[in-house]
């Protein structure tokens, strides 16, 4: 993630140290809140043996915070685009 947003800041000429911070706080926020209230709640009722969803509940935040740093940063590149 940091390499992602560093390497679209140095792409695009700007503060890379700024975009790097906020595409890691916007994953990390986003991965903390969706395991807070849904992957933990999920997982408590989960059976051990349903092998297969619980994987599929425990990668679940990484997912939707991987797919939350994509639009954080298209929406840096959009006001980036606006300001030039």
């Amino acid at each position: 993630m940091v390499v992602w947003f560093y390497q679209t800041a140095k792409q695009h000429q700007t503060e890379t140290v700024k975009w790097v911070i906020i595409g890691l706080v916007g994953y990390w926020l986003t991965w903390w809140v969706v395991t807070l209230t849904v992957a933990n709640p999920i997982l408590a009722t989960l059976p051990k043996t349903a092998m297969f969803m619980y994987y599929l509940v425990t990668y679940s935040p990484a997912l939707v915070a991987i797919v939350a740093a994509y639009f954080i940063r298209q929406k840096l590149i959009k006001d980036l685009q606006k300001t030039q």
